[in-house]
């Protein structure tokens, strides 16, 4: 995998397509798997120019943001790539608004859209309202971000391979992957979209969209129960899939990276998919 097809289109397999009915207008949603490809195409390739130019001013951007707030970042990256390859998809403008992509394709959501939740003040500036966006309720699609989680003695295996103590931010990990989960703060995450990650010696260690997964959820089944903080505590309220969820997201996997190491361990996690064709 040379740095060009890390962040080409060239760079992967497109395997199953977008497929799902939107449960709140019923109409028939169809995205192509090549569309897919595009888009991780594109997110990966701002991504490496975004290392490119903060290390001119010798400033480690991933290292600033942090571990704990890169998965999110990606997801942003991906989900404004995707509406610019789909205007019917719009990003969802409230920092705590769901789900992250807004299904625009039919007239009386655009309109909605327009009028109730993204309206224009008395200086021509539109400010995003949390109500109506909170959830939206003519759907769309969630997205959600991994690097995954490691064997349970990484730390030993990563310090005998490279002599690190622990993971870094740009250390790749998928020598050490065991699970691909996702979490959320809420259980109604019912259109998901999954986005596998991993730092890239070919991209000069920047973070790389390496799979995408995407299944239609049951809240009620797919979804474990939320946990939430005590009572002034800071922790926020999560959930993970359940093992009926991970599997329907496992089974659809939309497109990976053609290079043989990923593929082999995303099978070995669990991922569903078909022979690939040898370069």
């Amino acid at each position: 995998m040379t740095k060009l097809a890390v962040a080409s289109r060239s760079g992967f397999h497109d395997i199953n397509n977008v497929a799902y009915q939107n449960e709140k207008t019923g109409a028939d949603v169809l995205i192509s798997s090549e569309t897919v490809v595009s888009v991780i195409a594109d997110a990966n390739r701002y991504l490496l120019a975004l290392r490119e130019l903060f290390d001119e001013l010798d400033f480690p951007i991933f290292v600033a943001l942090g571990q704990r707030n890169l998965s999110g970042f990606i997801g942003e990256v991906y989900t404004h790539c995707f509406a610019n390859h789909l205007p019917s998809f719009r990003p969802n403008p409230h920092a705590d608004g769901r789900p992250d992509l807004l299904d625009l394709s039919s007239e009386l959501a655009e309109t909605y859209f327009e009028q109730n939740c993204h309206p224009k003040d008395n200086n021509g500036r539109q400010l995003p309202i949390k109500s109506p966006l909170a959830p939206f309720k003519f759907g769309g699609i969630e997205v959600k971000c991994t690097i995954g989680s490691p064997v349970s003695k990484y730390k030993q295996l990563f310090q005998e391979d490279t002599g690190k103590h622990g993971f870094e931010v740009g250390d790749s990990r998928v020598n050490y992957l065991k699970d691909i989960q996702f979490w959320a703060h809420h259980q109604s995450c019912g259109n998901l979209m999954g986005l596998y990650y991993d730092y890239c010696p070919q991209a000069g260690d920047a973070p790389q969209i390496m799979a995408v997964l995407q299944a239609t959820l049951d809240p009620t089944k797919d979804w474990q129960k939320v946990s939430i903080g005590k009572p002034g505590s800071k922790k926020t309220s999560n959930t993970s899939l359940t093992l009926s969820g991970k599997r329907k997201m496992f089974s659809g996997c939309v497109a990976v990276v053609d290079d043989p190491l990923y593929i082999n361990v995303l099978k070995k996690v669990g991922v569903q998919l078909p022979k690939m064709p040898v370069a």
